[in-house]
């Protein structure tokens, strides 16, 4: 039997490849948080204004009413931003699963290899001594025998 795993490169570039994933996901997930504090921030801001429409002039409610508009809308985009954040870190999450599992069933293989390597040792070691007491019990015999 063979003592060096056939597929021990297959494995590195898994590994690697499981830990591009797993960095993939870290950024992903960096991003979700980034964008979530841009839904806070904005909903802060906004909250922060409720009510403050200006009612001095016409022009003036009506500015202070774009702004406001305005306002939410850029809530509205920093909210659907957080869900394309967290959608991506979902496909980041799966990406990374199926890559760790490719790496589970080269690691199992990998294990049974060193199984059967240490059993195939194991085995010609119980070879040797199963000769060397032979080889012990017939040179007994042939002494026994000359005696």
């Amino acid at each position: 039997m063979k003592r060096v795993f056939r597929l021990a490169s297959v494995l590195r570039v898994r590994r690697v490849q499981e830990e591009v994933a797993r960095a993939d996901l870290l950024q992903a997930n960096r991003e979700v948080g980034r964008a979530w504090t841009d839904v806070e921030r904005r909903d802060a801001y906004l909250e922060s204004r409720r009510g403050g429409f200006t009612t001095g002039t016409s022009a003036a409610f009506i500015g202070s009413l774009t702004a406001g508009i305005a306002r939410a809308s850029d809530l509205s985009a920093a909210r659907a931003a957080h869900q394309l954040a967290q959608d991506a870190a979902a496909d980041r999450a799966s990406g990374w699963t199926e890559a760790a599992a490719r790496v589970q069933a080269l690691e199992s293989l990998e294990e049974r290899h060193r199984a059967a390597v240490r059993l195939a040792d194991e085995a010609a070691e119980q070879r040797a001594a199963d000769d060397r007491s032979s080889a012990q019990f017939v040179a007994r015999r042939a002494a026994e025998e000359t005696e």
